[in-house]
């Protein structure tokens, strides 16, 4: 008999969330108290119910079997596992900071509990990169990921200003990986489809526009569509999209509007095909 064995999977329980934090003892602690200290955080804390939404169900040392706690110890690592209705978030975040301080207090001990941070999956944050394809050195592309579980995906549709580009391949992604022993932390990210040109990046910018300025420097820009790349059109067709509502009956703007789209018609062939495929930016504008 054959039999197969599949990769090491990662199994998220939806309800189940877990921090972890770094317990500090001040001098004169004896490292034999904290084995009673953690039995003191459980019984303040265990089933605990601060709301509605959230309990407290364990505090652990973390990788217990890799401390010896007959040591004189500054810094105890621990895990602090919660059942909660709510989504992971920095609110949720601040919310165990919260409780741990008033534990401090509860438990009258000369200890500081410090540096929360998410332990089965990755906080959000933002990472800023200097568009390659940019002569601007100044150029920066801010990239927002979502608070992620381990071993998840975060996709995100690439910055244009205020304009949506649903429907294309223009998005960064970014695993959330690590284990359930050390710990997670954010993989390093692609953002290649997000390293927008100087040309891309204007246009994106020109969705700050009144709809008649908007256009008319689409106009401009489309004009001389040989020069222009597949990122290029597809962020101009997502920019005169935003238009369609004020044009709708306004003769001029009408006019202008199909302007842009005959310029974006008579763009290489070969660029409107790329665009096509990854954004169907052809299928929008008719």
């Amino acid at each position: 008999n054959i039999s197969d064995v599949s990769d090491i999977i990662v199994l998220n329980i939806k309800g189940v969330v877990q921090y972890k934090a770094i317990i500090e003892l001040h001098p004169h602690f004896q490292s034999k108290q904290i084995t009673d200290l953690i039995y003191q955080m459980n019984e303040h804390l265990s089933g605990s119910d601060p709301t509605n939404d959230v309990s407290f169900f364990l505090v652990a040392i973390l990788n217990q079997e890799d401390i010896v706690l007959e040591t004189s110890l500054e810094m105890i690592p621990i895990v602090i596992t919660l059942r909660t209705k709510q989504y992971e978030s920095e609110e949720l975040l601040e919310f165990v900071e919260d409780e741990m301080q008033r534990l401090e207090t509860q438990l009258n001990v000369n200890i500081t509990i410090q540096d929360v941070d998410r332990f089965d999956g990755c906080r959000s944050n933002v990472t800023e990169i200097h568009s390659y394809q940019s002569r601007n050195a100044n150029s920066i592309i801010s990239i927002s990921w979502p608070e992620k579980n381990t071993g998840e995906l975060a996709i995100v549709q690439c910055p244009c200003g205020n304009v949506t580009l649903g429907g294309s391949i223009l998005f960064a992604t970014r695993r959330c990986g690590g284990d359930f022993t050390n710990g997670s932390q954010w993989e390093n990210p692609d953002i290649t489809p997000c390293n927008f040109n100087d040309v891309s990046q204007k246009i994106c910018q020109l969705a700050n526009l009144p709809t008649n300025e908007r256009i008319e420097q689409l106009q401009d820009i489309t004009d001389n569509g040989n020069n222009l790349g597949s990122t290029d059109v597809t962020v101009s067709v997502a920019v005169l999209l935003t238009t369609t509502e004020e044009v709708s009956g306004n003769l001029s703007l009408t006019s202008d509007f199909l302007n842009v789209v005959d310029n974006i018609i008579n763009i290489d062939e070969d660029t409107l095909q790329e665009s096509q495929e990854s954004s169907n930016t052809s299928a929008k504008i008719l």
